[in-house]
C-alpha cells in the first residue's frame, strides 16, 4: 500500500462539536451515511480521529496487555461496574438457578410427593 495514501487532510470529526443528543443517537454520522448509501466513500470522506482516539508511541519495555489499555480508556468507570456485576452475578445466580430448579420440580409434581 502506498505510506502516502492515508495522508489525505481530512474534515474534522463531527462528534467533537456534537451536543449529548447526537453523541447519544449518533445523529452526527448522518451525512456521512447517506454519502455512502448514495455511492462509494473515499478515504477524503472519512473524517479524522478525535483526539483521545489518536494512537501514542508505545513503550518498547512494556508487553502490550488488553487489560491495561482498557484501564487506561475506562478507568473507574470499568472497575466498578465490574465489580457491581460481580456482586450481582454472586447472589442472583445461585437464586435464579435455585428457582429453574424448584419450577421444572414442580411440573413434575415432585414436590407434592415430598410434602407429605
Amino acid at each position: 500500500m502506498d505510506p502516502g495514501y492515508f495522508d489525505i487532510e481530512r474534515k474534522q470529526n463531527p462528534r467533537e462539536k456534537a451536543n449529548l443528543i447526537s453523541k447519544t443517537s449518533f445523529w452526527y454520522t448522518k451525512q456521512l451515511f447517506e454519502k455512502g448509501r448514495k455511492g462509494q466513500l473515499s478515504i477524503s470522506d472519512v473524517y479524522r480521529c478525535t483526539p483521545g482516539h489518536r494512537a501514542a508511541p508505545r513503550d518498547k519495555n512494556k508487553k502490550p496487555s488488553l487489560l491495561r489499555c482498557i484501564i487506561s480508556l475506562y478507568g473507574l468507570k470499568f472497575i466498578v461496574t465490574n465489580f457491581i456485576f460481580a456482586i450481582i452475578d454472586t447472589f442472583f445466580r445461585p437464586i435464579s438457578t435455585l428457582w429453574a430448579l424448584y419450577a421444572s420440580l414442580a411440573a413434575h409434581s415432585y414436590i407434592e410427593s415430598f410434602s407429605g
